[in-house]
Parts: C-alpha cells; structure tokens; sequence
C-alpha cells in the first residue's frame, strides 16, 4: 500500500472516530438534557405529593317503637335516633337526627376532629324553631356509637360542656348500613 493511500486511510479512521465521539457526546447532551428535564418535573410534583385521605363513612340508627293511644284507637310509634359519620384523616363530619314520634324533632350536621374513637364537633341544628349550636362528644366502636351527655352551658353563641370529667355515656345507636 502506498503512503499516501495510508495516510488517507488513518485520516478516514480518525475522522470516522471523530463522528463517533461526536454523535457520543450529542447523545449524552440529550440523555442529560432529559434528566435534567424529569428531574425539575419530579421535584415540582413528586415531592409534595399530597395523601388524599378517603373518607370512610359509618352510620348507626336506633328505632324505638311503643304503643300508645291516640283518640281511643290503639297505634304503634316510633322514636328514631340517627348519625352519620364520615371520616377523613382526624376529620369527621356527618347528620345527626332524633326524630321522636310525639315531640319537635332536632335535625341537623356537624364537623370537628376525632382522636382515637372520640369525636369532639360543634352541632348545629334545628329544633323547636330555633337554630342552635352545641358541643358534642361521642365515642365510635366498632358496632355502636354511644353519645356523650352531660350538663352544658352557654359559651358565646354555643353550648359547651361545663365539666368533660362529668360527661355520661349512656345513650347508645347500635351500627347500620349506609343508604
């Protein structure tokens, strides 16, 4: 082979490693660039990534029927004792209803935090014509609810236990399905 063919051939085979290097270096700049890339998405979304709490929801009846007279006849009535509970993280919110057969019924909602199986919330409902709002405390267990009771007094606009220490659970819904 004569020199100068050689010399074109090495020049050809360094000039052919020069396109590698070349392409080589221009794959990693994209492979980089595109790191860089998912990596400032990554950061703006995937640190702060929230838990979305899914809200469970219990609800607990208690039906309370008697027999009575009405006008000389005879007839079968109902008291109905309802909530409602939906729980998220150490929220909870829900209905609260009584609904005695004979008397003014108390309806109304309620939202506070719930440690453990004791919710504290702030009730506000409606009875006898009147709006109002009161503390209230209840204990969830696995199949029942008991409410808590106990001597409130006016706090502001609303009624607040007086004494926690004192407060009696004595009134238990026993655990229904959800409509």
């Amino acid at each position: 082979m004569s020199p100068l063919r050689e010399a074109s051939l090495y020049q050809a085979r360094r000039w052919i490693q020069v396109l590698k290097i070349k392409k080589m270096i221009k794959t990693r700049t994209i492979l980089m660039l595109l790191i860089i890339a998912l990596s400032l998405v990554s950061s703006c979304t995937g640190s702060k990534i929230k838990k979305i709490a899914v809200a469970e929801k219990k609800c607990f009846m208690r039906v309370t029927s008697y027999d009575t007279e009405i006008n000389g006849e005879e007839i079968t009535l109902a008291d109905t004792l309802y909530l409602s509970a939906e729980i998220s993280g150490n929220k909870i919110s829900g209905i609260h209803n009584w609904l005695p057969a004979e008397k003014d019924q108390m309806r109304g909602k309620y939202q506070g935090t719930i440690l453990n199986d004791t919710a504290t919330v702030l009730y506000d409902y409606f009875a006898e014509g009147e709006n109002n709002t009161e503390e209230l405390i209840f204990v969830i267990l696995e199949n029942q609810v008991k409410i808590g009771y106990g001597k409130k007094v006016r706090k502001g606009e609303v009624y607040v236990y007086e004494d926690k220490s004192k407060i009696y659970f004595t009134e238990i819904i026993p655990k229904t399905i959800c409509k």
